[in-house]
């Protein structure tokens, strides 16, 4: 939990729009903002949990090989190309600001969006720290490649383990220090004599640059032949790999039997998947998948862009995919990461009677045994839908046929389970193992 005190001069109004705006990304690269409580001084979120160290500390503590390093740059580019499609700047890209999701040094994660905003030209405000900060960053310009320079300056500190910036130049000379061309190709000259890759080179020389209009975009970046190395070892034939596959192999059934579901359970799998489904082995294949399918990383995926990564793998395409994909992309034309999860939620979290009385605890808000739709809308609806006649209609509709009558429709917990379980066997209490995946 993360204790902000809000800032004079901004309605309360502006900072719960920026905070509902960060909780909407979606993403397995950045962290889960899962809830937001307003205090008279204080903001309140409440996010996922990493158990891994940071970037900075991992940099710290030893070497990187190039494959590691390539990897945190992927997984790095996409939480940034998450962030740009929508229109938004991270504007603090540093090592401090990402932590691997375990110990294993896999997984890592965006965990800090405090400076996040839209797209902004000429304006006065100076935010981000000094040494990751864009040359144009000091004229008060924030486009999403301020992002891309930051991203190169954490590329030199991983593989030369020394900060691109000197710690004995003053936050006041940095602003001119990154403008000068001549101290920029001393810096990439300094790279092609550490021992780093052609291909390394290439990338840092197309994203180090002054002039922010001749930067590559992440989206490009991504596509740069030192990142698509990365993924040719990581991808190598394993047990994990061929777990994704399969889950990829039998996506289109599970679309279609989630969409058969009643709304209400629809709900209650997006809540599971909030509460264990980014974090426990059970769905680390499913989370791979998604990767699998969303190799831009923005957060989302088209029917488009699955029938590319069916092909890339040698995968039919099947036939009824688009009556499957119009059931579960209920985004704009697009399948999120928890709408992929909740899809394919495995029956060993789905059916986990722990598990279910957690879920029936989150949805019960008023902790009087049942739930209702009273409950629903509180749970699901923001302060002005819940004054919308037709937002808490859906809760009502929903309610009603789940509980199945019209009448004060509710559900205690022993009806709430066999609704979710819908006809599978129950599985007991068990250890939750975590682990967040890919």
């Amino acid at each position: 939990m993360k204790k902000i005190l809000k800032p004079k001069g901004i309605s309360n109004s502006e900072i719960l729009s920026e905070i509902y705006a960060l909780m909407d990304l979606d993403h397995p690269h950045i962290i889960q903002l899962s809830r937001m409580y307003d205090g008279d001084k204080f903001l309140y979120i409440v996010s996922e949990l990493c158990n891994g160290p940071s970037l900075y500390q991992r940099i710290a503590d030893g070497p990187m090989s190039e494959q590691e390093q390539g990897r945190a740059l992927r997984h790095i580019l996409k939480a940034v190309q998450c962030c740009h499609s929508r229109y938004m700047g991270h504007y603090d890209i540093k090592p401090e600001n990402f932590m691997y999701a375990e110990p294993d040094l896999y997984v890592l994660k965006m965990i800090d969006l405090g400076m996040a905003s839209h797209f902004m030209n000429e304006t006065s405000d100076l935010k981000g720290s000094h040494r990751y900060m864009a040359p144009e960053m000091f004229r008060g310009v924030y486009g999403p490649e301020a992002d891309i320079w930051s991203c190169s300056v954490m590329m030199f500190e991983m593989a030369t383990r020394s900060n691109m910036i000197p710690s004995a130049v003053p936050n006041s000379s940095v602003g001119s220090l990154v403008c000068d061309q001549k101290w920029v190709n001393g810096k990439r000259d300094h790279l092609k004599s550490s021992g780093v890759s052609d291909n390394y080179i290439s990338l840092i020389q197309q994203m180090l640059r002054i002039d922010r209009h001749m930067r590559i975009n992440a989206k490009t970046a991504l596509s740069h032949p030192y990142i698509v190395q990365t993924y040719k070892e990581d991808d190598a034939p394993s047990e994990e790999s061929a777990n994704a596959l399969q889950v990829i192999r039998t996506m289109v059934t599970m679309f279609l039997n989630f969409a058969s579901e009643t709304v209400f359970v629809r709900a209650v799998l997006l809540v599971t998947v909030h509460i264990a489904g980014y974090i426990t082995v059970e769905t680390r294949a499913h989370r791979r998948a998604y990767a699998v399918l969303d190799r831009m990383g923005v957060g989302e995926i088209s029917e488009e862009a699955i029938e590319a990564a069916l092909a890339e793998h040698g995968l039919e395409i099947p036939g009824n995919l688009h009556e499957a994909f119009s059931a579960v992309a209920l985004h704009n034309g697009y399948i999120t990461y928890s709408d992929f999860l909740a899809a394919t939620l495995p029956r060993a979290l789905r059916c986990r009677e722990d598990l279910c009385q957690r879920v029936f605890s989150l949805l019960d808000r008023n902790g009087d045994g049942v739930i209702d739709s009273d409950d629903l809308e509180s749970i699901f609806l923001s302060r002005d839908e819940q004054g919308s006649r037709s937002y808490t209609r859906l809760c009502r509709n929903a309610m009603e046929e789940a509980a199945g009558t019209s009448h004060a429709p509710k559900l205690k917990f022993d009806g709430f389970l066999q609704l979710v379980l819908g006809g599978r066997k129950v599985i007991p209490k068990k250890p939750f193992k975590t682990n967040t995946g890919y």
